[in-house]
């Protein structure tokens, strides 16, 4: 049997300020990635 993991449940700690550069290049890797589809957010 092959388990497959999407998603690994872990905390991060809170940004300490807003990002808009690191914002945009983690959308853009999710979006090629396919986790920006509709229901997969």
């Amino acid at each position: 049997m092959i388990l497959r993991v999407d998603r690994l449940e872990t905390e991060l700690p809170p940004p300490s300020d807003a990002d808009p550069a690191g914002a945009a290049a983690a959308h853009d890797l999710r979006s090629k990635a396919g986790f920006a589809k509709a229901g997969r957010s």
